[in-house]
């Protein structure tokens, strides 16, 4: 194939707005219709459809280390389906705050961070920590505005997040405290992230 050239364009569903590939497979959400398209990245076809339900309207996806399970933001139901690869099943549905807009886990996919926005006007952010193991939320952090990227470092230890409304990132620290809940570090410019007891 001829470098920097596009090699196909493949009719998916209706504002398809995230993306993952595992292998010589690409998902893609498709918000406005509830669906995943399943591509096979060989053939450039698509080879399977899935739904998150009707109105849920998926919008980040990411997927685990070793491919067997996808992580969907559902921005209509404030949820995050958890689909078994093989057979694009749904094995888990976990409630998150208002508007999750982005996914990322860590590097042995432990561990999810979902960032909500909680309402588009007037944003309240959280960025949510799920235990991939047990499907449970194992903390909450106040994030205070419209976090739209998420990438966590390869060694796992950090994980930043890009602030559109503020025009800052953030930097999470992912293992200041024995249980593995994170605490999270300022970067200029971004609110104090760190957990407050009471």
């Amino acid at each position: 194939t001829t470098t920097n050239t596009i090699a196909a364009t493949v009719a998916v569903g209706r504002q398809p707005n995230s993306i993952t590939v595992v292998g010589n497979r690409a998902y893609i959400t498709n918000t406005s219709d509830s669906t995943i398209k399943v591509l096979d990245t060989t053939t450039n076809t698509i080879t399977a459809t899935f739904t998150t339900a009707p109105g849920t309207a998926p919008i980040a996806i990411t997927a685990s280390p070793d491919g067997t399970r996808l992580y969907i933001a559902n921005v209509g139901s404030n949820t995050i389906t958890v689909v078994n690869t093989a057979t694009y099943a749904t094995t888990a549905v976990i409630s998150v705050p208002a508007l999750p807009l982005t996914v990322t886990l860590t590097p042995d996919g432990k561990r999810l961070f979902v960032t909500s926005v909680g309402s588009y006007s007037a944003p309240t952010g959280t960025v949510t920590v799920i235990d991939t193991t047990t499907n449970t939320i194992t903390a909450t952090l106040p994030n205070n505005t419209w976090s739209w990227g998420a990438a966590v470092s390869p060694d796992g230890t950090y994980t930043y997040l890009t602030n559109r409304n503020t025009n800052t990132i953030t930097k999470i620290s992912n293992t200041s405290t024995a249980n593995q809940n994170p605490t999270a570090t300022p970067t200029v410019g971004t609110p104090d992230l760190r957990r407050r007891s009471g």
